[in-house]
């Protein structure tokens, strides 16, 4: 968890969403280390390619089972059907898009760090 940014540019950076948590799908970072995992299979030798596969499937399956964990999590501390408004504090995460802290409530000090890859309501959440 993230605790929420301060400084004057912080204010001037935040975005005021409304119930967008439960749209959650696999995180960029995720999806940039695999890409890495498979440039790096590349330049190894043939002998340890099954080897590196193997532990890439298993990898995978991790993952997936953590998606599906997140989306439950996310979906469960949804409030009511009522109209919510979430405070979103933005912070720049290079190549791989925006972090957004998200208080709920917004008086809260409790936040949960997304990342944006396409913009709402795709919201990645980050690891």
């Amino acid at each position: 968890d993230l605790t929420a940014l301060q400084g004057p540019w912080a204010e001037s950076y935040s975005l005021w969403v409304a119930g967008l948590a439960d749209n959650v799908h696999a995180p960029l970072w995720e999806q940039h280390q695999q890409q890495q995992q498979q440039q790096q299979q590349q330049q190894q030798p043939q002998q340890r390619q099954q080897q590196q596969e193997q532990q890439q499937q298993e990898q995978q399956q991790q993952q997936e089972q953590q998606q599906q964990q997140q989306q439950q999590l996310a979906t469960s501390e949804l409030p009511d059907a009522r109209p919510t408004v979430r405070a979103w504090c933005v912070q720049v995460l290079g190549p791989l898009g925006l972090v957004l802290t998200s208080k709920v409530p917004p008086t809260s000090h409790r936040c949960t760090s997304y990342v944006i890859a396409r913009g709402p309501p795709w919201i990645h959440e980050a690891a």
